[in-house]
């Protein structure tokens, strides 16, 4: 316990000069003319300026650590829900900060970082400190807590989240994501929390708290509006300013605590000298309780926004459906509400520009409509994208919802430096994250352990790479064409991924997967428009009824389907060798000596390894295997027996896939699910990082690896897809005590 709590110390104490550096370049920041620091970049990622970085051992490789992930989001290109390209002038464009690809998936991450990271710059926090705050209990709104958990957790500080005494099954759901990181719960009496205005007794026992011991506890106070405005005004309106080129002419968002449309607007207001309108989505419900998209506007502070735009309930989750159906972008019921205001705004734009006869298209202004995306649908899974629970509500039937064009038409050339992108494109390109403290360096070899953050993908996952490619080449090779069926067997990652591209370029879709995938991946797979197929419980792969056999079985029977077929498409690995292994190449400058990765189809592994050889046959492939997976016993003998059985899903395999290529392997070693489980836990718990089942096997495998080095060498993993689609199971107490994976 004294080591771990030294452990923290020492965290502490880098991320307090790190904040100060960073508080202080921010002053620098706004300090500077916006034009003269809006330098053009080409990535989908990029920094605002030359943010200090964290304290890393003097290496010839840089890698941020997880915490410096917040921000630094990507824009995506939505122009074409607008309407089919002839009725859209060539001078307008609609994009969207994806803020769900955050490092906590929200963009209350930025609020959470910024806060926390502030009052340790100004010594308001210090280490053994417990940051405290209350649980919102608005429908689903769970982001800033689940965010601030998640940042206690980088900083290597105590977390409590005062919760109401009586737990409805949303409020555990919360509470289940908040432990995940390590929160503690706490529970006033419900003479403390009873009334109408339960979140604002949760909130003033909170305060209490906090007021009653200053020295132990420090308020985490989302309301402050000058801190909380602040947050987006450092961060989110350079980056949308850079992004555009400063052309943004229009800025669309909702308010809550009123903190992006306040700081985003704050600084457009200021670098663009007033000349850029802001339109505040508003919640025109009746009864703001029982809304999914939040509180009314008249508790905002309406000093920013020069208009109001009125969305409805039932406009945000349509558009939710939409986006998810026609532009493969799974958002939450926020995401909806701005998309649906920004797209009000645009057609009233549109209408005017129709009417200005005589002026060609190039003598015409460009006009760019911004909004955010700040939440991610994953979340509401069982509810907002529940047909019995949409139908219940609003009483609408899901095939009722129409979808958005999804053509694109090239863009004019006054926005040809504009750093927006289409879903597509900003697949791949993930951060890579070190690892290294993790490492022992017990033969003081200085041996670093390195991660790629795949969540940071659209789909949150590894498999949107081979997906793409898959399609592509398809498409290319006239063996997919339009109106086609596509089927593919995944246990799940894959089959998301399948879902999101059949939506993104309007395919029907239909996926095959077995009782072993999670609650959460299926949901995702039908949030996308697809439909599902599970196999019966025991059905084992040969059997007819194997999800991989039905697959198989009916793109056979059907001419005009086509077979995704993971585990045999040679453009499988190939999407690796191009994406993957040239990306961690140039990230660790050639210097990679090692990769380590966990297979099921063997495309991540083998694919990737082939790339790395053909610049350093020197580089050591290492497979991480599931014990039970028969990878082991056939790296070894060339044959194998009867799988076992194991846990972790998306790895690990009974047979021998087309793509796994065996002999580009080194070595196998392998992984328990228990210390898979628990690798997953302690990166949740002392690093913020919430990930899959897969990604704890990897960097297990990773540490192992790199402990037994006794020469300088960089170990690169994966960290394949995120936890939030495990809640029901890596993350839930029950489900591992059930297995007997505590």
């Amino acid at each position: 316990m004294e080591n771990n709590n030294n452990d923290n110390m020492d965290k502490f104490s880098k991320v307090s000069r790190h904040a100060q550096a960073v508080v202080a370049h921010l002053e620098r920041f706004h300090q500077d003319d916006p034009e003269t620091t809006n330098s053009h970049s080409e990535s989908k990622r990029f920094e605002v300026g030359e943010i200090p970085e964290l304290e890393t051992p003097t290496v010839e490789v840089y890698a941020p650590k997880f915490q410096e992930l917040v921000g630094r989001t990507p824009l995506v290109d939505l122009t074409c829900i607008l309407g089919p390209p002839e009725t859209v002038p060539d001078n307008v464009k609609l994009v969207a900060k994806l803020e769900f690809l955050n490092p906590g998936l929200s963009a209350k991450d930025r609020l959470a970082w910024s806060i926390l990271q502030s009052a340790v710059a100004d010594g308001e926090l210090h280490f053994g400190m417990t940051v405290i705050t209350e649980l919102d209990l608005n429908f689903g709104d769970n982001d800033t807590t689940s965010a601030v958990a998640m940042v206690c957790a980088m900083l290597g500080c105590k977390c409590e989240i005062v919760v109401p005494p009586e737990s409805s099954s949303e409020t555990k759901k919360k509470i289940q994501a908040l432990e995940s990181h390590g929160a503690v719960i706490v529970q006033p009496g419900t003479e403390a929390t009873s009334g109408e205005t339960k979140q604002n007794k949760l909130c003033d026992f909170a305060k209490g708290l906090a007021a009653a011991k200053p020295d132990q506890y420090f308020y985490f106070d989302r309301y402050e509006k000058a801190v909380n405005a602040n947050a987006y005004y450092d961060t989110l309106g350079p980056e949308i300013w850079k992004q555009t080129k400063g052309m943004v002419t229009h800025f669309v968002s909702s308010g809550y605590t009123g903190g992006t449309i306040s700081g985003v607007g704050r600084f457009f207001k200021e670098a663009s000298k007033g000349q850029i309108q802001l339109d505040l989505a508003v919640a025109n419900n009746h009864n703001d309780n029982d809304s999914i998209i939040g509180k009314s506007v008249s508790e905002l502070s309406m000093d920013i926004p020069t208009q109001t735009v009125d969305v409805s309930d039932c406009e945000a989750m349509r558009m939710c459906h939409q986006l998810a159906r026609s532009q493969g972008l799974l958002c939450g019921p926020v995401s909806g509400m701005n998309v649906a205001a920004a797209l009000k705004v645009a057609q009233t734009l549109i209408e005017k520009e129709h009417r200005k006869e005589g002026t060609s298209n190039k003598d015409k202004a460009p006009i760019i409509i911004c909004t955010v995306l700040p939440d991610n649908g994953i979340k509401y899974l069982d509810t907002l994208f529940n047909a019995c629970w949409i139908k219940a509500s609003y009483g609408i039937e899901l095939e009722a919802i129409e979808p958005l064009n999804r053509q694109f038409k090239e863009s004019s050339s006054s926005f040809e430096k504009l750093q927006a992108f289409r879903v597509v494109d900003i697949i791949g390109e993930t951060p890579l994250i070190d690892l290294t403290h993790y490492v022992n360096n017990v033969n003081d070899c200085k041996a670093r352990l390195l991660a790629k953050v795949e969540f940071f993908n659209p789909g949150f996952s590894i498999k949107d790479r081979i997906v793409r490619n898959i399609f592509t080449t398809a498409e290319k090779n006239g063996v997919l064409q339009p109106g086609m069926t596509v089927v593919a067997a995944s246990s799940g990652n894959t089959g998301a991924a399948t879902a999101m591209m059949c939506a993104i370029r309007g395919y029907k879709c239909i996926i095959t997967t077995s009782q072993k995938c999670s609650q959460e991946k299926m949901d995702a797979i039908r949030a996308y428009g697809a439909e599902l197929l599970v196999s019966p419980p025991g059905a084992q792969e040969g059997d007819e009824n194997h999800y991989m056999n039905m697959a198989k079985n009916m793109a056979k029977t059907n001419p005009d389907w086509f077979d995704v077929d993971q585990y045999q498409n040679p453009y499988n690995p190939e999407a690796h060798c191009l994406t993957l292994g040239p990306e961690i190449w140039e990230q660790t400058n050639g210097k990679i000596t090692h990769f380590i990765a966990a297979g099921s189809t063997g495309g991540t592994v083998c694919g990737t390894t082939r790339c790395l050889k053909e610049r350093n046959p020197n580089i050591r492939s290492v497979l991480a295997d599931p014990v039970g997976s028969i990878f082991t016993e056939y790296f070894h003998k060339r044959t194998h027996g009867k799988p076992g059985k194991f846990l972790v899903e998306g790895v690990g395999k009974g047979s021998i896939p087309g793509c796994m290529d065996i002999d580009v392997i080194d070595e196998v070693l392998p992984v328990k699910d228990c210390q898979a489980f628990r690798m997953c836990s302690k990166m949740a718990r002392e690093e913020g990082i919430l990930a899959g089942g897969s990604a704890g096997l990897n960097v297990f495998a990773g540490i192992v690896l790199a402990n037994r080095l006794t020469t300088p060498g960089i170990v690169v993993t994966v960290l394949p897809d995120s936890g939030i689609k495990y809640q029901s199971k890596v993350y839930c107490r029950e489900w591992l005590e059930t297995n007997q994976v505590l």
